[in-house]
């Protein structure tokens, strides 16, 4: 590896002191000086607005990070990101930031399988789609009960050995104090 000299880096909007970047710190190439914006400091004047603004010629995009030498970037849909802290980053932020176009940062402080199942959970999401879980006429409905608590599911296709549909069961068609010792196909509704 190329050793590169100390760099010490004085910004005017850090009045505190200097930055020390060694080789052992990836270096970023290009350090922009300008103060970042809130959107408390724009405004959108009555009348200002140009007749060609649609919403369909306006768009969010924002370069996320370059691609190193193809002059590519990473783009996402719309200008946000979360924050990789453990309260804020979660599977369902994931998940509903990707939905919307943006980014979600896992956070570090967990083990690095954590991390990966957090990634595995948020890829495999697909909007609108659930892989059923069937379940056979002669599960005991206590048992289901259990099942539909783990899956968080409350409709379950009731199928025969040859993995054809012969009902439906839903949370309503049983009662598991009262019918928790019967059978699927007993409370299920035919098809």
């Amino acid at each position: 590896m190329l050793q590169q000299p100390e760099t010490v880096f004085r910004s005017p909007l850090h009045k505190r002191g200097e930055f020390h970047f060694t080789s052992e710190v990836l270096m970023a190439k290009e350090i922009i000086l300008e103060p970042s914006r809130t959107l408390g400091e724009f405004r959108l004047l009555p009348g200002l607005t140009l007749p060609e603004s649609t919403a369909e010629q306006i768009s969010l995009q924002t370069r996320m990070v370059n691609r190193p030498g193809s002059g590519k970037a990473f783009m996402i849909n719309i200008p946000l990101v979360s924050a990789a802290m453990q309260s804020v980053s979660g599977v369902k932020m994931g998940i509903e930031l990707a939905r919307q176009g943006g980014v979600a940062f896992i956070f570090a402080s967990q083990t690095s399988e954590q991390q990966a199942q957090m990634v595995a959970k948020v890829k495999s999401h697909k909007a609108g789609f659930v892989e059923p879980s069937t379940i056979p006429p002669d599960m005991n409905l206590s048992e289901l009960s259990n099942r539909r608590s783990t899956l968080g599911f409350s409709t379950f296709p009731v199928v025969d050995e040859n993995n054809i549909l012969i009902g439906l069961i839903t949370k309503n068609d049983f009662e598991v104090s009262v019918h928790g010792s019967l059978q699927a196909r007993e409370r299920m509704i035919p098809r």
